[in-house]
């Protein structure tokens, strides 16, 4: 081939290809901005909400504090209650529609309102805790416990010790919950009891 006409076809065939990419680009390019305009035309106003919860965190979650010397029996009202609104026991599950037993008692009140210990002890779990939400574990000695489920915020760490009326945290509606309330359990040798006998005290 003559070298004439071996440069015009190179310079054709580079001419092509550049056409080719350029036409490639333009495509992707267009495709893009049709993604980002379809993405843009089903944004909603408002703030985002989240439909998912974070997981909870492993078992070890609870610690192996031991409570300190005799064993100190639950009594009296861990928050100022403006109802039993749940007591021990089975029931209809209002949240994951099914029979299933109730381990302790809901006392409705006002977000925010103060949570006591009703025994001395030791934290031995504190954090968010699967349907319990944010959870308080106190640990009263020979193998007597209490749990503080569905606060919005706890007051205590792991390890630390309460004493009776102690403050240690405030009512909420965090985990399986269908409003502000307290989800108050006594445990004796690791078998939930029902709390409701140990309020009057």
């Amino acid at each position: 081939m003559e070298p004439a006409k071996r440069k015009r076809l190179i310079a054709s065939t580079a001419a092509g290809l550049w056409l080719l990419l350029a036409g490639a680009g333009a495509a992707h390019a267009q495709d893009a901005a049709a993604a980002v305009h379809i993405g843009r035309a089903v944004d909603l106003a408002g703030t985002p909400v989240a439909l998912f919860r974070p997981k909870p965190p492993p078992a070890a979650l609870f610690g192996k504090f031991a409570a300190p010397g005799p064993v100190a029996m639950p009594a009296g009202m861990p928050v100022a209650a403006r109802a039993l609104t749940s007591g021990f026991g089975a029931r209809f599950h209002p949240l994951l529609n099914e029979r299933r037993a109730h381990l302790g008692i809901d006392l409705a009140a006002a977000t925010g309102s103060p949570i006591v210990a009703t025994s001395p002890g030791v934290v031995s779990a504190q954090g968010w805790y699967g349907g319990y939400g944010d959870l308080v574990v106190i640990n009263h000695g020979g193998g007597v416990e209490t749990r503080y489920g569905h606060m919005s915020r706890s007051n205590v760490v792991a390890g630390q010790h309460v004493q009776r009326g102690d403050v240690i945290g405030y009512v909420g509606s965090t985990g399986l919950s269908t409003g502000p309330h307290l989800h108050y359990e006594v445990r004796i040798g690791g078998q939930p009891v029902d709390p409701i006998r140990t309020l009057a005290r």
